[in-house]
């Protein structure tokens, strides 16, 4: 009896730690979505996790998936998810996207002669439905912005993500 009282006690405390860790918006370590670490030196290394839109217009969900943060120089694959309303895979056709760094960025990296920057991307479709790769090619590191446009959705759909590039 005494057995079972300590398992139940354990596993009360277990869940009602899980549960505050949930209402607080903490990780419990067994999220999907992890975010970077910093070891005792205080850097931070590279973690995989989702990126939700900073903006986004129409009923499609877009969401970039399990990205390692901060993305590296260089080409790059984008993983693109598209869900409807209540998160079931959304397959659509005539995906537009366009890599940008504003001038101000530009300018804040010493590279005000240069104006806005862009980076060449490619959109493929991916192995299962509702996911898409985007190719990219980031010339160098800073702070980008990737526009998405579903212009085949119903009503057209259109996302803008803020991608950190190592620099």
């Amino acid at each position: 009896m005494k057995l079972s009282k300590l398992v139940l006690i354990v596993f009360s405390m277990t869940g009602l730690t899980f549960l505050a860790a949930c209402g607080t918006g903490q990780s419990t370590g067994s999220g999907s979505r992890p975010t970077a670490a910093s070891d005792t030196t205080g850097k931070t290394e590279a973690s995989s996790r989702d990126i939700q839109p900073v903006t986004q217009t129409g009923n499609a969900r877009m969401t970039l998936s399990e990205l390692t943060m901060p993305l590296p120089q260089g080409k790059t694959t984008l993983r693109l998810v598209v869900a409807d309303p209540t998160g079931q895979p959304l397959a659509v056709q005539g995906i537009e996207a366009e890599m940008t760094m504003s001038e101000q960025a530009m300018e804040a990296m010493g590279m005000k002669e240069m104006g806005a920057g862009s980076a060449k991307t490619e959109v493929k479709s991916a192995a299962s439905p509702g996911t898409y790769d985007i190719e990219t090619n980031f010339p160098f590191g800073g702070d980008w912005q990737l526009t998405v446009a579903l212009n085949d959705a119903q009503p057209p759909a259109r996302a803008v993500f803020d991608i950190p590039v190592q620099q």
